[in-house]
This record gives C-alpha cells, structure tokens and sequence, in this order.
C-alpha cells in the first residue's frame, strides 16, 4: 500500500483525502514530545507535561531527569525522522516489518504511560491520556497495516 508521505513540515496540511502511514502517524504524535524534551527549558516542560506536586516538588532539581529527557528527544526525532524516510522507500513486505516496529513501540509507550508510576503520579491526566489513547490509536493502525488487513 501506498502512503503520501510529506516532509514533516507539511504534515498538518494534508488534504483529509490522504491516508497517512503509520510510520508518519507517529512522528507527528511522538515528534512533538521529543522536540520538546530536548529545546524547551526546564521549568516549561514541567509546566506542560507534570503535575503541580512533581513541579514543585521532586521535579524541581532532578539533574538524572533532565539529561534523561535531553537524550530521549534527541534519540526520538532520529528515530521519528528514519521512520518516516524509511516509509517512503520500502517495499510492501518491508513496509509489513516497519509497521510492525512501530506497532509495538506504539502500544509499548501507551503500556508505559498506563502503568508506570511515575507517569501514574507526576504527569498531568490530561498529557497521560492523550499519549495513551494516541499510541494505541496509531498502534492498532500499524498492526492492522503490519497483519496487511
């Protein structure tokens, strides 16, 4: 099967007509976190993804975290980007492997989001929820495109 696979940039304005591959899917929704993780300071991705308590607590002067999320987004966007440029020249049984990967990647980070403590206690339910229903959304998409159903 055959997927428009746009530069990244111009992923938002895609006519509603196109499908989007899964490899593409979950550079969008995973792109953002990562970007985020690596540029942002501090005390603004605080802000966005933790609750109060960690924010102010915990979260307040963890050194380990913040070179933790340092690597996590510089890792992420190399793998969002070699994703999508993969998608774009691999044949269909290939294409199966890759949607596969990202299948289970996929439902790995909406499995991490829903039972590890930490996500559990110190990031906001909102952020929570949103990772877990967009990982299983785009897992269950790569695995329907992985089966080749």
């Amino acid at each position: 099967r055959d997927y428009y696979s746009p530069p990244l940039a111009s992923t938002l304005l895609l006519p509603s007509n196109m499908p989007v591959s899964p490899a593409l899917a979950f550079a969008v929704v995973n792109g953002g976190n990562f970007a985020s993780c690596l540029t942002l300071p501090r005390e603004q991705t605080l802000q966005i993804f933790c609750t109060d308590e960690y924010r102010k607590g915990a979260g307040k002067v963890n050194e380990e975290a913040e070179v933790a999320w340092r690597f996590m987004g510089a890792t992420g966007i190399v793998a969002c980007t070699a994703a999508v440029l993969a998608d774009k020249g691999l044949g269909a049984e290939d294409k199966k492997k890759l949607n596969g990967a990202v299948a289970a990647t996929s439902l790995i980070n909406a499995g991490l989001f829903a039972t590890n403590s930490t996500m559990q206690n110190d990031v906001k339910p909102a952020i929570r929820a949103m990772n877990i229903a967009t990982n299983l959304g785009i897992g269950a998409y790569a695995l329907k495109e992985a089966l080749g159903k």
